[in-house]
């Protein structure tokens, strides 16, 4: 799945993403660029992932944001859990359509 190997055990040992692991839990996005974004930005957050590193980083993203993160179904690989968050997807996009861009709620 997303370019993983079959065998990947879930270990994060693999070298696709070791490279990689000290630039993206050090990035800083630019948050008066996303601030000023004409467009609306929603962060989700995993619900079964929660203290987990991609939650917290949702959250202070979020904070930094002055918003909520949007909570999805976690675990979205499992079918029956594809349906809720492509339900829950497209709630979302529908109220964030009906908002005006300014609103951070």
């Amino acid at each position: 799945m997303f370019g993983m190997p079959t065998e990947d055990d879930g270990s994060r040992t693999d070298v696709m993403l070791a490279q990689n692991l000290v630039n993206t839990t050090h990035y800083e996005p630019d948050f008066d660029a996303l601030r000023a974004a004409s467009t609306r930005i929603v962060i989700a957050a995993g619900a079964e992932s929660e203290g987990e590193m991609p939650n917290r980083g949702a959250h202070a993203v979020a904070e930094r944001l002055g918003t909520e993160p949007v909570i999805f179904p976690s675990h979205h690989g499992i079918p029956r859990r594809r349906v809720r968050l492509a339900r829950r997807a497209g709630r979302i996009r529908r109220q964030a359509a009906r908002r005006p861009l300014n609103d951070p709620t």
